[in-house]
């Protein structure tokens, strides 16, 4: 799918009380030599995370070559908790998003397809309210405090 169509799809699914203040972006530098991109979320138009595949790619090759390990989805994973994606990652997650119920949304192992998740007109303002989020991942986080205070529930 067209990254246009992806984004509008994705944006679509949004609850009306945030769509005004949250733009998802990707691009890819087609003139570098590996093509390389990113992608990014931004609140009020403020960069909150930036899903770069250069400095993904970088900081997990360091990973691998520093503690000598070959374990990629486990670095992958921990990498991912120090809020670092790449471009692959978020248009992957953004992708399964789309197929994916509220309920498989908010048990997802992905910590991209959660937060979007936060700001799915499917998930109601009870459930919301209900949710743990203590132990949750940074971006779930911002996202769950920033649909709440939209929501009046702060």
């Amino acid at each position: 799918m067209q990254w246009s169509q992806l984004k509008k799809r994705i944006e679509t699914q949004f609850t009306d009380s945030v769509k005004s203040r949250i733009k998802i972006g990707l691009t890819s530098y087609n003139h570098a030599h590996d093509q390389r991109g990113r992608g990014w979320i931004e609140v009020d138009g403020k960069e909150i995370i930036n899903m770069c595949s250069y400095k993904f790619e970088g900081e997990h090759y360091t990973q691998r070559r520093d503690q000598q390990r070959n374990d990629y989805d486990q670095i992958t994973r921990e990498l991912n908790e120090k809020n670092l994606f790449s471009q692959s990652d978020f248009f992957g997650a953004l992708s399964d998003y789309l197929n994916l119920s509220i309920d498989s949304i908010r048990k997802s192992e992905n910590p991209l397809i959660r937060a979007l998740g936060m700001l799915d007109a499917r998930l109601g303002k009870r459930s919301l309210q209900k949710i743990n989020i203590d132990e949750e991942h940074d971006l779930v986080k911002r996202l769950y405090y920033l649909r709440c205070d939209v929501e009046g529930l702060l």
